[in-house]
């Protein structure tokens, strides 16, 4: 434990993570939904589609809760990029694995007319989800450089359990808004 109370290994948010990136083959392996769809198959869709915007939101309230802390690039550091990861995956990703998106742009199923303003988050809670999707996005490409350098000055400064969750975290976070879309 720190003298701050808070450990710099961010169990709970690897654990959250490694949760949506274990999920993630699944959702990924969903086709477009049928007109014969099972109640099982559509409460899967939409128990994925929940779980991943639960997580982010869980992984972003670890992360504000950090802040409060003494130690920015020992404590905040990794919970920011385990953050911005669950954000990728979870949020970005999940609604559009779920509906089969993924899948037909594979195309491994035939392609189909599927708009993003059809997808769940969108019908739920409406143009919020878009605009927190792009707002999102927009700031994990802001904060490449940001955490570049963070890691190298947390590698600098000895901080090397943080610098290899920073660095972690952060690759997988870029990975997914780029190569799994």
């Amino acid at each position: 434990m720190h003298r701050s109370g808070a450990s710099p290994h961010p169990r709970i948010s690897l654990l959250l993570v490694a949760a949506l990136a274990a999920t993630a083959p699944f959702a990924m392996e969903l086709t477009p939904a049928g007109a014969g769809e099972t109640l099982t198959v559509f409460s899967i869709r939409g128990g994925l589609i929940l779980f991943g915007p639960v997580v982010s939101a869980w992984c972003a309230g670890i992360f504000v809760r950090s802040l409060s802390r003494d130690r920015f690039l020992e404590i905040a550091l990794p919970r920011l990029a385990a953050a911005l990861a669950a954000f990728s995956i979870g949020w970005r990703c999940f609604p559009y694995w779920a509906a089969g998106v993924y899948q037909m742009d594979l195309g491994a199923v035939p392609v189909r007319d599927l708009d993003p303003k059809g997808l769940f988050p969108t019908e739920w809670i409406g143009v919020l989800w878009t605009m927190i999707t792009f707002a999102g996005s927009g700031l994990i490409l802001v904060s490449i450089p940001l955490l570049i350098v963070w890691v190298f000055i947390a590698i600098r400064n000895q901080h090397l359990i943080s610098s290899v969750y920073t660095g972690t975290f952060f690759a997988g976070a870029v990975a997914f808004l780029f190569l799994f879309q």
